[in-house]
């Protein structure tokens, strides 16, 4: 799978319409409990005497109320934004399941301290205990999911999938539960909305699920590259600078050169009567790329090796 092919594309635009298309929704609610609320409270002061016990009361509802809409307007930007990351693709998508285990770690929390005021005046301390571990567990693992899943983490990414089809077998259970439902009880009872609810919440609980199992396959491939990357870079590497270096093989097959160096060097004293030098000698590479050997010292008589067959050749011919 390329990191951004066609049907990963369809899948998480998909999933983004859907959340665009929900915090329109939810802030439409939010914007009529908004107005719902404003519209009481000006109700109930002109109609009630806010004073004494009643003042507190209805200080404390407005308070409540205030902090509702609040989390409300903080969901709905939450929602817009998490849409937006889908759209981005598979890059967007691994911050966008963060952002929503992020919301999901905060919601546990604040559920697991309001119902451990309830839990612990339970007589049975053992469910209290089982109760409050519950959330702990949910909180530390949706947590672990925010944070790793932002760093594109491979077992981060199964571990989701595995809870994501967790929570689709649900759904599907919840879905045949309430249309086998539909079908023994009267239609008006309501359950008609209730199970198209069900059986239409399936759809993007398939799509976060596919989403899902994109990024495991995504993660796994950036894995296995790192993988190859980290085994055979160093030999790759050390190839290109062989490939890309400017140093001169001495033994390549090449000319003779067209003059001789105009440097003086001094060569390493040597015990050897006339003639060439000798083969074992060493001369002085110098920047035609040749290797040049002044001998006899001081005469200003030069030789260069002959790449081809390692023998010293008198310049002078």
């Amino acid at each position: 799978m390329a990191r951004d092919d066609n049907f990963a594309l369809f899948i998480f635009r998909s999933l983004s319409v859907i959340f665009s298309f929900s915090s329109v929704i939810v802030g439409l609610v939010a914007l009529s409990i908004i107005l719902s609320f404003l519209f009481g409270i000006g109700r109930i002061t002109k109609y009630f005497d806010l004073e004494g016990l009643l003042n507190n009361i209805v200080f404390f509802v407005i308070l409540i109320a205030f902090l509702f809409i609040l989390l409300l307007v903080g969901f709905v930007i939450i929602l817009w934004v998490v849409g937006r990351k889908f759209w981005d693709g598979v890059e967007g998508a691994w911050e966008a399941y963060s952002m929503m285990w992020f919301v999901s770690c905060a919601g546990i929390f604040l559920m697991g301290l309001i119902s451990s005021v309830g839990v612990f005046s339970l007589d049975d301390l053992s469910m209290s205990a089982v109760i409050c571990g519950f959330f702990l567990v949910s909180t530390l693992v949706t947590g672990y999911l925010g944070v790793y899943m932002a760093q594109q983490n491979f077992f981060a990414a199964v571990t989701q999938t595995i809870l994501l089809i967790i929570v689709a077998a649900v759904t599907v259970l919840n879905a045949l539960v309430m249309v086998s439902m539909m079908m023994n009880f009267d239609n008006s009872s309501g359950l008609p909305f209730m199970g198209a609810l069900s059986v239409i919440g399936m759809i993007p609980m398939a799509l976060t699920l596919t989403g899902s199992t994109l990024l495991v396959i995504d993660a796994y491939r950036e894995r296995v590259d790192y993988d190859d990357e980290d085994y055979f870079g160093d030999y790759d590497d050390e190839d290109d600078d062989y490939e890309d270096s400017d140093e001169i093989n001495p033994y390549d097959v090449s000319p003779a050169p067209a003059q001789p160096p105009r440097v003086r060097f001094e060569p390493p004293p040597r015990a050897h009567a006339g003639g060439a030098p000798d083969v074992n000698w060493y001369g002085e590479f110098l920047d035609d790329g040749y290797e040049w050997i002044e001998w006899p010292e001081e005469s200003d008589s030069w030789w260069w090796r002959d790449p081809n067959t390692g023998e010293w050749v008198d310049y002078r011919g």
